[in-house]
């Protein structure tokens, strides 16, 4: 089931999205031309945020974060034009880091490390590229 709402002129509309009638899966503003824009918000079936992404021309662009259906922060993702590009941290259900790991144009790359389930360091490793 969804919904949207249009803004007089048709210039943008915000859309809601639902699990059933009465759940919301998600909510944000659409553009007619472009899409997803903005940050958008997705819910789990228990009402819980499940994402807050930012979108520019329907892609993923900023900071982006994903949460366990307890509340609990899972990933936080740098994007740039859909594309990784930055910092790829993830947690786990207590909320401790479990890796962090570097990204440039959707690639892997620098250096990353891992994390025991308690948060403390376990291990370093670099990325190398190459351009050809």
């Amino acid at each position: 089931v969804s919904q949207s709402r249009y803004k007089r002129g048709g210039q943008e509309t915000t859309g809601d999205f639902y699990f059933s009638a009465s759940v919301l899966q998600g909510i944000g503003n659409l553009d007619p031309k472009t899409g997803k824009e903005g940050e958008w918000y997705f819910y789990h079936e228990n009402g819980e945020v499940s994402n807050i992404y930012s979108y520019k021309a329907n892609k993923p662009d900023g900071l982006c974060k994903s949460f366990y259906d307890n509340g609990v922060l899972q990933k936080e993702e740098d994007y740039d034009n859909g594309l990784y590009n930055g910092k790829v941290r993830v947690y786990n259900l207590t909320g401790f880091i479990t890796s962090e790991s570097s990204y440039e144009n959707g690639k892997e790359s620098g250096e990353g490390r891992a994390f025991h389930d308690n948060g403390a360091p376990q291990y370093e490793y670099s990325i190398n590229t190459f351009a050809i």
